[in-house]
């Protein structure tokens, strides 16, 4: 990484091949243990884009939910079950899964 070569590099049977970063490219940064994009102009922090992520044949998260309304009204208020249900919420909304 880095001048003067500024490409990735792998080790081949022949010897070290370096290959010229163009934009778009993608590649593991294993020292970061992170994925990095080539922007055309230098390296950046690659976002992970997909459908679905799956683990062990089964999905586990997928796209976007719809929103889910905060506890109001009802009968009976359950101060306890609406703060826990709250929190769930704002933990669901914090990373993506559901709309806020």
């Amino acid at each position: 990484w880095g001048p003067p070569r500024a490409g990735a590099g792998g080790w081949t049977p022949g010897g070290w091949r370096f290959a010229a970063p163009r934009a778009g490219m993608t590649v593991w940064r294993e020292d970061l243990a992170t994925l990095i994009r080539h922007d055309g102009a230098g390296w950046t922090a690659a976002d992970i884009t997909g459908g679905r992520v799956v683990i062990g044949g089964n999905k586990v998260v997928g796209a976007q939910g719809a929103a889910i309304a905060d506890p109001v009204g009802g009968a009976v208020v359950d101060t306890s079950a609406r703060a826990t249900l709250s929190a769930v919420l704002v933990l669901l909304r914090s990373h993506g899964l559901i709309a806020a």
